[in-house]
C-alpha cells in the first residue's frame, strides 16, 4: 500500500494483473476516490500486448462496465471508450465502432464502412479507382476507374460510360457514340 492520499483522492502501486498468454498487465498506479465508490478506479501500468510494451492509462468509472483506455506503444496508438475507438499505427488510421462503421486510411486508400456491413465498404477510394455505395442497398452505386465510370441500381439496370461511349442497360438498351 505504498501511495499518496490528500483530502478526497488516493494514488497507490498496485499489481495491476489481468495477464493472459498474449497479453501482460504488471504494477502500475491506482487512482480512486475516497469520498465516492467507483466501479472501478483509474489506472496507468505498463503492458505487454502481443509481445509489445506499452503504457496504458484507464479512467475511473462510476458505474460498472468496460473502462475507457488509452495505450501508447512501439506498434501504435489506441484509445477505446466501449465499442467504440481509435488506433494509428504505422500503416493504418482506423476510427469506428465495432461492427456497426468504421472509417480506415491505410497506404492503398481510404475506407468508409457501415450500417454493419465490416466486409463491403460503402464508400472507398483507392490509387486509380473510387466506390460510392448505399448502406442499405450495396447494389445502388456509382464506381469507376481512371479509364470508365458505372451509375447502377442493380445488376440488370446500370449505365457504363468509358472511351468508346456510353452503354445503358435494363429496361431501354442504347448505344451513344
Amino acid at each position: 500500500n505504498v501511495g499518496i492520499s490528500d483530502s478526497w483522492s488516493r494514488t497507490r502501486f498496485v499489481d495491476i494483473g489481468g495477464s493472459s498468454q498474449d497479453s501482460r498487465r504488471g504494477v502500475g498506479l491506482e487512482f480512486t476516490s475516497l469520498e465516492t465508490t467507483w466501479a472501478s478506479p483509474g489506472l496507468m501500468t505498463i503492458d505487454m500486448n502481443s509481445g509489445v510494451p506499452g503504457l496504458n492509462l484507464q479512467a475511473p468509472m462510476t458505474t460498472a462496465g468496460t473502462a475507457p483506455y488509452i495505450r501508447l506503444s512501439s506498434s501504435g496508438f489506441e484509445m477505446w471508450s466501449g465499442s467504440i475507438g481509435t488506433y494509428l499505427n504505422s500503416s493504418t488510421v482506423w476510427s469506428g465502432k465495432k461492427n456497426a462503421f468504421s472509417s480506415r486510411l491505410q497506404s492503398d486508400g481510404f475506407r468508409v464502412y457501415g450500417n454493419g456491413n465490416m466486409n463491403n465498404p460503402a464508400f472507398y477510394t483507392i490509387n486509380g479507382g473510387f466506390s460510392l455505395r448505399s448502406w442499405s442497398n450495396t447494389n445502388v452505386s456509382v464506381w469507376g476507374s481512371d479509364t470508365q465510370i458505372v451509375i447502377g441500381y442493380d445488376a440488370n439496370h446500370y449505365s457504363w460510360w468509358g472511351p468508346n461511349g456510353m452503354n445503358t442497360f435494363g429496361g431501354k438498351n442504347f448505344v451513344m457514340a
